[in-house]
């Protein structure tokens, strides 16, 4: 049972990465015998109370948590000050506000966690109430340094993510509940469906591959004015490109699929592609930030430059091949899962962070 007292805040909730890794952490934080963990969400007012409202629960399973849309016009929240004057907890864990860590009491110790690679993820270091910056790929963390964060300060702790569970409904009836489709090999595509993730480099893809018994699932929400379906429909593969919009269970479309593709023109540490891993599916991936320390040399993933045309469908054509049963059988999901439980599990990831604690805590 752990001794330490820990809160998380965050200024939003978007159900995108921040929020799953930070959720994630905390229940792996749950499962090491953290009995007092608390999370906060400061809600901008342009910002829909109940927008992916679905995670709050899954916060108040591990956390006392609280989320609030009021803010002083000095732009601070003053309900996370009154909660940090009345908790005084050891750790304080922030991201994307500057003005967090300034809050805390002198006896809390303050901790960065930079989740993505941009410049203004790392503009919310506060060199004078900052205590230590933790990075979530070794990229980034040398990146840090780029940005004048010091390097004294700077940890690099992966993500890590719970296992995506196995099915008992067979991936061919599955895929067909949820897609209504008989292909008999889906790629998926997970995530936010954004200029920067690129969902259109699988559409054009399948459009030029022409393989009928193919189907893409993309499992997320479509914004940024992109026009993916009628896209999908311009190129005559809308029957074959599936869009899901949101999902809850988002282990059913793993599930259903063989391969995740990750198209992304800038990562840090994706999620989806560990997810994938602990599933047991292959990952073709655009090789961007934090992805090739992962992927490099792994028998279950390619990685090639997906602007490249004849590039992409031929890691498209080889995992295909490579991943029939009778030429490697259940060996490259076994891979995926290994790697994934040695480095990228929720117990692994949690370890790390109580390490840096304890050693913040001088415990």
């Amino acid at each position: 049972m752990s001794d330490i007292t820990l809160m998380a805040s965050l200024p939003g909730m978007w159900a995108r990465g921040a929020e799953i890794c930070t959720l994630n952490l905390l229940t792996g934080l749950k499962e090491r015998g953290y009995p007092r963990l608390y999370f906060h969400a400061s809600l901008p007012k342009d910002l829909p109370f109940d927008m992916e409202m679905h995670l709050a629960d899954k916060f108040r399973e591990v956390a006392n948590s609280a989320w609030n849309d009021v803010r002083t016009s000095d732009g601070k929240d003053d309900c996370l000050r009154h909660r940090l004057y009345d908790l005084e907890p050891d750790i304080l864990l922030y991201a994307f506000d500057k003005s967090v860590p300034g809050l805390a009491t002198v006896q809390t110790k303050t901790v960065l966690v930079v989740h993505g690679i941009a410049q203004n993820d790392f503009s919310c270091y506060h060199p004078e109430h900052t205590d230590a910056v933790v990075c979530v790929s070794q990229y980034a963390t040398e990146l840090a340094v780029t940005y004048g964060i010091p390097p004294k300060k700077l940890h690099c702790i992966p993500n890590g993510v719970p296992q995506i569970r196995q099915s008992s409904v067979p991936k061919a009836q599955l895929r067909h509940d949820i897609c209504g489709t008989d292909a008999t090999w889906a790629w998926c595509f997970v995530g936010g469906l954004t200029r920067a993730k690129r969902p259109h480099l699988l559409i054009a893809a399948m459009a030029r591959r022409q393989r009928k018994d193919e189907c893409a699932i993309f499992a997320g929400v479509i914004d940024g004015g992109m026009r993916l379906q009628e896209y999908a429909e311009a190129l005559g593969v809308e029957k074959q490109c599936h869009f899901l919009g949101h999902v809850d269970y988002i282990e059913d479309v793993y599930n259903a699929s063989d391969c995740l593709v990750i198209t992304s023109e800038r990562e840090s540490m994706p999620l989806t592609m560990l997810e994938a891993m602990s599933a047991g599916l292959g990952v073709v991936a655009n090789p961007v930030g934090g992805i090739p320390e992962v992927l490099n040399g792994k028998r279950f993933a390619l990685q090639c430059d997906v602007t490249i045309e004849s590039d992409f469908d031929c890691m498209l054509d080889v995992m295909r091949l490579s991943r029939l049963p009778q030429i490697i059988p259940c060996a490259m999901s076994s891979d995926a899962k290994a790697v994934w439980k040695k480095e990228y599990s929720l117990e692994i990831m949690a370890a790390n962070y109580d390490k840096l604690f304890r050693k913040l805590l001088g415990r």
